[in-house]
């Protein structure tokens, strides 16, 4: 090496540095996971990493992240959303995008892929969700969910439900401590909370004369 002008220890470094740089996509999809979900406690974490491991890795997981072609990415995604899954397919390839940006900055690979093919996925056709609105419709329901056959725990929450509009999850985790009788109100603290700040939920009070009129 030195008869050829190359120094050893220079040779040796950069051939390490070279090593380092070379991971393939499972390795940064990990150490991305590890970096971007390191303050988060809810379910994403978990539904993201569920993902890439049923519909990225298999294919691709084991290859260099620099080796990973634009058509490699888009067939993969594009059979996601072939089945069905439309959102599905979105959600894992804004994954892999914030993989391979990742990438970027870490000397990984060049440039993210998925831009190669944007615009050129399928999008979910909105679907209208109406609520009910007229007095009599939603006095039926109340009435089917006070004769709702089930366990006393669902048909409270369900009924809860229609005073507080909370997520099911928030209100399947809550706790008497949450609630603040005096003032009437519900405090959900921030961890249990996607933004992380605490969640006031005014109570409304019940009047059995009115609901007896109403029934």
């Amino acid at each position: 090496m030195l008869d050829k002008g190359i120094n050893p220890s220079a040779h040796k470094q950069t051939k390490k540095a070279k090593q380092v740089t070379e991971k393939n996509f499972l390795e940064v999809a990990f150490e991305w996971h590890a970096k971007h979900y390191q303050d988060s406690t809810d379910n994403r974490k978990k539904v993201s990493l569920q993902r890439l491991k049923k519909y990225i890795f298999p294919a691709i997981g084991k290859i260099l992240l620099k080796d990973i072609e634009a058509p490699m990415l888009f067939n993969l995604i594009e059979s996601i959303q072939d089945k069905g899954r439309i959102e599905t397919g979105k959600r894992v390839n804004s994954y892999c995008s914030m993989i391979f940006r990742y990438g970027v900055a870490k000397g990984y690979c060049s440039r993210d892929l998925t831009q190669d093919y944007k615009g050129m996925l399928k999008s979910a056709k909105s679907k209208n969700m109406p609520t009910l609105v007229k007095a009599d419709e939603i006095g039926e329901l109340l009435r089917d969910i006070n004769n709702y056959p089930g366990t006393i725990i669902v048909k409270s929450a369900l009924l809860i439900s229609a005073y507080i509009f909370v997520r099911p999850k928030e209100l399947a985790n809550s706790k008497w401590s949450y609630i603040d009788s005096e003032n009437s109100q519900w405090i959900i603290p921030a961890e249990q909370m996607k933004l992380k700040r605490d969640h006031l939920i005014p109570l409304s009070s019940q009047n059995n004369t009115k609901s007896s009129q109403a029934n």
